[in-house]
């Protein structure tokens, strides 16, 4: 997993930059999410009804968006491109389809939804004025870190590969049992949260000493980051 803290700012082609859960914000829905991860939200001034998360000064993820493709986890994550148009163009080559775009959400940036082929849901973000989440490994409810969960790992590895010509350094491909996938990023949470205790082991296959995984309102899967924070409870 990543360690690193990302301010706003560049992020090389294919790295991971954006989470979203494509559902309605409601008031029981965010209050979850305030209580899991310490959650405070504002509402995108460009995108209607769309809202954000954050810690302090950090923008974590999203709440809202296009209905489809919709992961079973339910969450979502995007990468981010210097040229969507190209990106579009490789999809379609490698086997992925369009699924949703592209979407013009100036000046925050343009989006599109694919699924690769293997039915990973990946979004592709170019950038405007919105960078994407800011994380930070050592901060309660921020993305501390990344992977990808695929039907079959190796072929959406390289099909990622096809579209960006690398793979980001640190982030680990892992098998899915629901027979699709997506970017899946893991939320920081403290080692003595009740989280984290009710938290599920994950993955199946081969269990992780940090990464649990946890439930929302909603049956939404959220999987959590352990970190050291004796004074952070959440």
């Amino acid at each position: 997993m990543r360690s690193t803290t990302t301010q706003a700012g560049h992020r090389p082609d294919g790295d991971p930059c954006w989470v979203e859960l494509p559902s309605e914000a409601g008031a029981p829905l965010l209050l979850c999410y305030t209580t899991l991860l310490g959650w405070r939200f504002d509402e995108n001034a460009h995108v209607g009804g769309y809202r954000r998360s954050w810690v302090g000064e950090r923008k974590v993820a999203g709440i809202g968006g296009p209905a489809l493709p919709r992961p079973s986890a339910g969450w979502r994550g995007y990468v981010s491109t210097s040229d969507l148009a190209e990106s579009l163009r490789r999809t379609a080559a490698a086997g992925g389809r369009l699924v949703t775009g592209p979407v013009d959400v100036s000046p925050d940036g343009l989006f599109a939804l694919v699924e690769d082929p293997v039915g990973v849901a990946v979004g592709l973000f170019q950038p405007g004025t919105d960078r994407g989440t800011q994380e930070a490994s050592d901060q309660v409810g921020c993305v501390a870190g990344w992977v990808l969960e695929s039907p079959d790992p190796e072929a959406s590895v390289a099909f990622h590969r096809t579209l960006f010509g690398s793979w980001p350094s640190g982030v680990r491909a892992v098998p899915s049992l629901t027979g699709d996938g997506t970017w899946r990023a893991c939320f920081a949470v403290g080692e003595n949260s009740s989280s984290w205790h009710s938290g599920r082991a994950w993955p199946v296959s081969q269990p992780s000493a940090d990464i649990r995984e946890v439930t929302d309102i909603e049956g939404n899967q959220v999987l959590i980051r352990r970190i050291a924070s004796p004074d952070q409870p959440v």
